[in-house]
């Protein structure tokens, strides 16, 4: 994970817990109802917790604030339009002192007993972010930015968490949306100032920063947040300005760690090795165990023993040298990935050509049929995911764009602009049927109604689309009940090293038709996987985690999806090929950027 994930949480809490913690930001309890004298009474003395808790939150005196608001709960059990504010502030103490499972937990009960509460769902959101969830992050975000599209806060929250998933396109507009809403909010200008980083544009890196040091009153602070810039120069090979810049900052405070090893960095690239020795021992000695594992990223290749070596290693540059020539000699050797029109291909290589595509229809709101929660969600993560980490083209269609015919009208246009070279995912989240009489599947678009199939989609309809499709390589996932109709088995054995990359280049050369099914012929859980569907949680899961720059879908299948899936529910997720539809022995190979 990123460098600057794990400070962008410390940033965090440190936003709340000077600024967030204010009365204009914390839940309010709302007037206590009628009851009798006596009860009255002791409900009145109880609001004396709630108001003591939201003082200690605003003092930073954490336990004693959740002390508080547990008191004000347990006085209160059975209220429910009074607890929400109660879960929802203890919530935030929670959150700020680090215990994110928790806070997750008092969230989720404030949101339980009032829906609307829009703070919740902000101290939730964050919560995940700490977690490093981002994908439920950005799901309470979103529903914080529904609940009040005028607050910056949660732009802010979800621009982190997509900056955190290297979604830089959309944590540029929303840190940017936050900034217009929220123009004196250091924080936002901080995190847009990482992504630029990210993004390798150092210009606008630096300019965020320093608005972001601007907007801190206390000297420290300011050189807290200045001191990033020091980094910038030093990925532009600004060495003699990164010293000098070092040296401003240890002026305003010579405490921060970050930049006594960027001035020990500079001052070795300038020459100056007793300055590069003396500043990397005080960066030993005031590191935190987090800066090690976030540098790794950040720092050019080149500079990596500086996190690695004793401090006396500065004093010897043949030790610099050696260990230099060391890393490059083990650095793992990328896998080569050929384009059309090569003539001379390296041996032993996986040779890929052509453009990845998906089409994703996920459906929630259906307009005759029970509503489903998961799907819609499913679809937007797994669009930034294949886009962001693989590189795909992706399309969607959520909801009311989800009709019938605009999906056949869809995947018509798509095979029109597709080459033999491409390859091509078609993903379907929605409800299913099966027709016990004709042993006929479909697939139920939006506006499909419960006793006519005018709107319905058969399996034969869509295999005879895919059959018409150039492209030599299609692959439908398909997360519904009843999906298996549409497949007839299959087995491979792939084996590994040199006779892997034999097989996965000869199964490139043939035209593959492949079928991944959440759950063959049974019906599927439109749940349990932490607001995905337990299938598309483990799909999810598996494209994240799967080590492999490059591998196919039974890979994927039978190593991080069958058993993730059949271990918790009733289905058991399938990998065949798809009947009529021209296969030829191939398989899906999936490509890492």
């Amino acid at each position: 994970m990123k460098i600057q994930i794990n400070k962008v949480i410390s940033l965090t809490l440190i936003y709340f817990g000077t600024i967030l913690t204010g009365c204009a930001s914390v839940a309010h309890i709302p007037s206590a109802p009628s009851v009798d004298y006596f009860e009255r009474g002791r409900k009145y003395l109880s609001v004396d917790y709630f108001e003591r808790g939201r003082k200690y939150l605003n003092e930073k005196n954490y336990n004693l604030a959740i002390q508080n608001f547990t008191e004000y709960i347990n006085r209160n059990s059975g209220n429910n339009r009074i607890l929400a504010p109660a879960y929802s502030n203890r919530c935030m103490a929670f959150y700020l002192k680090g215990e994110y499972d928790i806070a997750i937990r008092d969230c989720s009960e404030a949101i339980r007993l009032n829906p609307k509460l829009r703070h919740s769902y902000r101290y939730r959101g964050f919560s995940f972010l700490g977690k490093q969830q981002y994908e439920l992050a950005i799901r309470d975000f979103t529903e914080c930015i529904y609940l009040d599209p005028n607050k910056a806060d949660a732009y802010a929250g979800r621009g982190a968490a997509y900056s955190a998933k290297d979604s830089y396109n959309s944590s540029i507009k929303d840190l940017t949306e936050a900034i217009r809403l929220g123009p004196k909010s250091w924080w936002s200008y901080s995190v847009i100032s990482f992504t630029y980083l990210d993004m390798g544009n150092l210009d606008k890196a630096e300019e965020n920063m320093r608005k972001a040091a601007d907007l801190k009153n206390k000297i420290r602070d300011k050189a807290g947040m200045l001191e990033n810039i020091g980094l910038i120069y030093l990925k532009q090979g600004k060495w003699e300005s990164a010293l000098v810049h070092s040296k401003t900052i240890n002026e305003m405070s010579n405490d921060l760690a970050w930049n006594w090893l960027f001035r020990s960095i500079a001052a070795y690239k300038m020459g100056d090795i007793n300055l590069a020795k003396s500043a990397y021992e005080k960066w030993i000695k005031l590191q935190k165990p987090s800066d090690k594992k976030g540098l790794e990223k950040y720092l050019p290749e080149q500079l990596h023993f500086y996190l690695n070596n004793l401090p006396t290693s500065i004093a010897s540059p043949s030790k610099i040298d050696s260990f230099q020539k060391q890393l490059k000699d083990t650095t793992p050797p990328k896998i080569y990935i050929s384009k059309k029109g090569d003539e001379q291909k390296p041996k032993n290589v996986i040779d890929i050509q052509g453009n990845y595509h998906a089409l994703l229809i996920g459906i929630n709101n259906y307009q005759k049929l029970e509503k489903l929660e998961t799907p819609v969600f499913d679809v937007q993560i797994l669009s930034e995911l294949l886009q962001h980490k693989y590189g795909f083209y992706t399309q969607t269609l959520v909801n009311e764009k989800a009709t019938r015919d605009n999906i056949i009208d869809t995947i018509n246009e798509i095979r029109k602009k597709l080459q033999k070279e491409d390859k091509l995912i078609i993903y379907y989240a929605g409800h299913g049927h099966f027709d016990k009489n004709t042993g006929t599947g479909y697939w139920l678009p939006v506006d499909a109604e419960r006793d006519s199939d005018t709107k319905w989609i058969m399996a034969d309809t869509i295999t005879t689309n895919i059959k018409r499709i150039s492209a030599d390589h299609v692959m439908v996932i398909a997360d519904s009940c009843y999906s298996g109709t549409l497949s007839r088995g299959i087995r491979v054995n792939i084996g590994s090293g040199a006779l892997r990359t034999r097989y996965i280049n000869k199964i490139l050369k043939k035209r593959s038709r492949i079928l991944i099914a959440s759950g063959g012929n049974e019906p599927v859980i439109d749940s349990g996987g932490a607001g995905h569907s337990v299938f598309a949680q483990a799909l999810i899961d598996g494209l994240n985690e799967i080590e492999r720059k490059v591998f196919t879908a039974e890979e994927l299948l039978v190593g991080h999806i069958k058993e993730a899936v059949a271990g918790s529910t009733e289905q058991t997720p399938e990998f065949k090929i798809i009947r009529n539809s021209g296969h030829k022995g191939g398989d899906f190979v999936f490509r890492k950027q």
